[in-house]
């Protein structure tokens, strides 16, 4: 007889059952193993109305369940269906307390057996996955599910997913399983039987591409087939006759996308560099792709890509790369490599395998790996949709160090990832890194890309401010804790108590009493640290005034050994004190790592000595950039503390900057390569490169420079919207917030939210979002607000594309990279010109230094900079043909300042109306209407 299951999902009127919410729709499942038995749907009476916002998200009313069945009526059903079975469930701990609390209320017995959780398990069966909400994971697996958010859907998909995990579970090697049966103890899904029944049935033998090494399964390292290395012709490939003929129906000839291509094989010909900026839609991916294949089969040079973004990084791999591949009708051979820290240890992955207890996170973590290194061909710790990502605990300690390079693996030199992608990049015709791996070899010195004469930069606007941090300098107090907690002997994230343990065993010791004083120290240190970032955030509260960063917090320039004042002089104390005591500890530790490394069995602890070695690094690493932001200024170098407004009185972020990075880029990257093409769709300021060319470095190199339009037709796609009544940047006695947030009230209105709201100033963000909620409080409306709604830059973007009627208020990070196309953005509403504020650390810098150089800083700096900002904000609106929409700017200064036609000279052709706000509206309103009719 097989396992008997019982999917259920529930539509409710709240969260949770003790908070009074009841059941209004229940759906259920009846298997066994891979077979539908039985299904049930039903809506419940709640007694009590629906709240308006379930009502929009669901499509319930209250009309829907007023003659519905109570739910002792379907008690029985479920009761008799659930008797040994398991529970299964999307998050089936919401499910399971709403039936649990509705049994109890009927008087029949609670289900207290085995429970499956598909949230959990399907991160464990598809560690790849985007997302694991329902509509995610089952859109990713290709399962229909044609009415999210109703009980009778939700439960029938989520069986399909069940069956589908099943099915991923039982075709895995029987080494994977038998580690995954171990780590299902661990889990609230009860897998136990499951596993041991497809641990009976799995082969013994693994498949031709699979390979074991100590009990770890993991891909091959396959040889690719050689491309064929056939000649290329641009115009040929990128014309509609030849996409045709490939197979690609859909390909649209664009006359931009040739003319960027030629014009970058013609910089690499010519051995010059080359800005261009590619409009939207231009395929600017393809047309840097397709030039770089060439110039390498025409004179056998590599090319080296660099991007700012994993995005970007993907949709070339994965997207434009096999497109390519199918126009020319061959093999491109292309390696992606990226810093060391991204690829997996296997050697500390084993280690962690030999743990006899887990918790929760690790266990679910332990097992996404398992299941990952058999289809992984990389090794890139970033492929796995771990909760928490880099913040994960395990993610961090699975992270490959140089130490290992230097030390032997045990067992596991020919398996290592790093290794392996070092090795694809040698021998492929063109590398794909990003900005922060060529930014390392440049400021670091590694010659890793030396080779590459001839490179190509994507997202070319970040790359000096990802310079300028690059060789910057930063320190908080949460990482520094978090790093001091490492060498803590009583701490169980402790990076020195396993070796001592380990030691005491192997007969490395030292006196009792070098112990004690490593334990007395750390807890010094640790007062210490909290007493310096304690002082610091004091000074830089009641120093900063109205100063406020991007995100809110307080913010205070200094000069390192020449500030004064009796609170400056205690942080500068507490200091000397923390690195005095800093240095001597990690002297005592560096020791003590010595003393093992010297030793014959170190060899059987290269895991845990990797582990400490990296800490270490990071601990010198602290002191260095601790001692250089407090006490040794760097010429051209602007130093600043930020703040939290509230929370935490130790909550403080020192930073250095340099303030320019020109002449670095222009000796260490332009000087050194033949040929340097930089693209982006945000170069040009009026049609000039001026200001991006003399921030990169550029101006005593003469590149050609091009800006090639979008071939959207923006006049037909779109309207710049700009209210001339609503209160002006200088009106002192308006308020401007109650007005913008009155504006964006009437305008979601007329779209039904699919609404972006783009601000400049996080406190400004608040108050808007705030008088919204409070508007909306008994509206279908859903209001997204950074910093204020939980969640990441991209959870919220999810969130905003997965509700109908949603309103996204952003700062700094949604105004580029946000790619929402279709209908599900219709409204852009930039709240202010985003010049950076006149308080901004690295601004006022740079300004002070223009000013005494005679030059004006507003024309030099502030407004190329806001007019590069504000296009990559207007292009948030149109990313496809087929695209419409509105933006509105609710500053006024774009059509009265006279440099507001900087702004609307940098984005494409499109109408303008300025009118009072009631017009606009209408505006928007009759845009749409027509819309419609089209």
């Amino acid at each position: 007889m097989g396992q008997k299951y019982v999917v259920i999902d529930v539509e409710t009127t709240g969260t949770s059952p003790r908070k009074g919410a009841k059941i209004i729709e229940i759906g259920a499942v009846l298997m066994e193993d891979e077979q539908v038995l039985d299904t049930l749907s039903t809506f419940i009476q709640p007694h009590m109305p629906i709240p308006p916002f379930i009502q929009q998200f669901t499509g319930i009313h209250d009309q829907d369940v007023e003659h519905a069945p109570e739910f002792y009526e379907v008690a029985p059903t479920l009761t008799a269906w659930l008797e040994d079975a398991a529970f299964v469930g999307h998050n089936v701990q919401f499910d399971l307390a709403f039936i649990n609390a509705g049994m109890q209320e009927a008087g029949f017995p609670l289900f207290q057996g085995a429970v499956v959780d598909t949230v959990e398990c399907a991160r464990l069966a598809y560690p790849e996955a985007p997302g694991f909400r329902l509509s995610q994971i089952t859109s990713w697996l290709d399962l229909d599910h044609d009415r999210p958010h109703r009980a009778d859907s939700d439960a029938l998909v989520t069986a399909e997913l069940w069956i589908s995990i099943r099915k991923k579970l039982a075709m895995l090697p029987k080494a994977v399983l038998h580690h995954l049966d171990r780590l299902a103890g661990f889990l609230h899904s009860d897998l136990h039987r499951y596993i041991e029944r497809c641990i009976a049935k799995a082969p013994q033998q693994l498949p031709y591409d699979l390979e074991e090494n100590h009990g770890i399964v993991f891909r091959k390292e396959l040889p690719a087939d050689k491309p064929e290395q056939r000649s290329v012709s641009l115009k040929e490939t990128l014309s509609k006759g030849h996409a045709k003929r490939s197979g690609w129906e859909r390909f649209e000839e664009r006359p931009g996308q040739l003319e960027m291509a030629e014009m970058v094989y013609a910089s690499f010909k010519e051995r010059s560099h080359a800005v261009i900026e590619a409009g939207t839609g231009l395929g600017k991916t393809l047309a840097y792709l397709l030039p770089a294949v060439k110039y390498h089969r025409t004179y056998n040079q590599k090319i080296l890509i660099s991007t700012q973004t994993l995005t970007l990084q993907e949709q070339l791999m994965n997207e434009d790369l096999p497109l390519l591949e199918r126009l020319i009708d061959d093999r491109i051979s292309v390696a992606v490599l990226k810093g060391r820290s991204n690829y997996i240890s296997l050697q500390r992955f084993e280690k962690w395998l030999q743990h006899r207890q887990f918790s929760l996170e690790e266990a679910l973590g332990l097992g996404q790996v398992l299941v990952w290194l058999t289809e992984t061909r990389h090794g890139d710790l970033d492929e796995i949709n771990m909760a928490g990502g880099r913040r994960n605990a395990l993610w961090e300690s699975l992270r490959q160090n140089h130490y290992q390079e230097e030390h032997a693996q045990r067992g596991w030199e020919a398996f290592c990832f790093y290794a392996r992608a070092r090795r694809k990049a040698e021998y492929a015709d063109i590398v794909v890194t990003n900005h922060a791996m060529l930014l390392s070899d440049i400021y670091q010195g590694k010659n890793l890309f030396a080779a590459y004469p001839y490179v190509i930069i994507d997202e070319a606007h970040h790359l000096p401010d990802t310079a300028g941090k690059y060789a910057g300098r930063a320190v908080h107090y949460t990482k520094a804790n978090r790093l001091l907690r490492r060498f803590g002997l009583d701490t169980k994230q402790s990076v020195v108590r396993p070796l001592i343990w380990f030691g005491e065993e192997a007969g490395i010791t030292f006196e009792s009493g070098w112990y004690q004083e490593r334990e007395d120290n750390h807890a010094v240190l640790m007062y210490e640290c909290d007493e310096l970032f304690r002082l610091l955030t004091r000074w830089c509260r009641t120093s900063s005034g109205r100063r406020r960063s991007e995100v809110g917090r307080y913010s205070q320039r200094f000069i390192p050994g020449g500030e004064a004042g009796p609170v400056w002089e205690q942080v500068e104390e507490a200091g000397r004190r923390f690195l005095a005591l800093l240095e001597q500890e990690f002297k005592e530790w560096q020791t003590f790592e010595k003393v093992w490394e010297t030793q014959p069995s170190a060899k059987s602890f290269v895991n845990e000595l990797a582990e400490l070695n990296a800490y270490m690094e990071q601990l010198d690493g602290l002191g260095d950039n601790l001692f250089h932001l407090l006490f040794e200024r760097e010429p051209e170098h602007v130093y600043w503390v930020e703040a939290e407004q509230s929370g935490a009185k130790n909550a403080a972020y020192v930073y250095a900057r340099p303030m320019e990075v020109a002449s670095e880029l222009s000796e260490q990257l332009f000087m050194r390569k033949d040929s340097v093409v930089l693209t982006s769709g945000s170069l040009a300021v009026n049609g000039s490169f001026d200001y991006m060319k003399s921030k990169m470095g550029l101006n005593d190199f003469l590149p050609q420079t091009s800006l090639i339009a979008s071939p959207y037709h923006y006049a037909s796609q779109t309207q710049l919207l700009v209210p001339k009544d609503i209160s002006g940047v200088n009106d002192k006695h308006a308020d401007f917030e109650l007005e913008a947030a009155e504006y964006i009230f009437h305008a979601v209105n007329i779209t039904e939210g699919k609404t972006m709201v783009l601000f400049t100033s996080f406190n400004m963000l608040k108050q808007v979002y705030h008088q919204l909620k409070e508007w909306t409080e008994e509206s279908t409306l859903s209001v997204i607000g950074q910093g204020i709604t939980s969640g990441t830059h991209a959870k919220l973007t999810k969130l905003f594309q997965q509700q109908d009627n949603a309103l996204l208020l952003g700062t700094n990070a949604f105004w580029e990279g946000v790619d929402i196309p279709g209908e599900k953005l219709q409204h852009v509403i930039i709240v202010r010109l985003p010049f950076s504020p006149p308080t901004d650390p690295v601004y006022e810098a740079v300004s002070d230094k223009l000013q005494r150089e005679g030059k004006r800083s507003f024309y030099t700096e502030a407004l190329p900079h806001a007019v590069l900002r504000f296009k990559q904000g207007f292009g948030r609106l149109i990313r496809h043909s087929d695209d419409r929409g509105v933006v509105t700017v609710l500053d006024k200064r774009i059509m009265e300042a006279s440099y507001g036609s900087s702004f609307i000279d940098s984005i494409p052709r499109t109408n303008t109306y300025y009118e009072p706000m009631y017009a606009v509206l209408d505006r928007i309103a009759d845009f749409f209407e027509e819309a419609k009719k089209r």
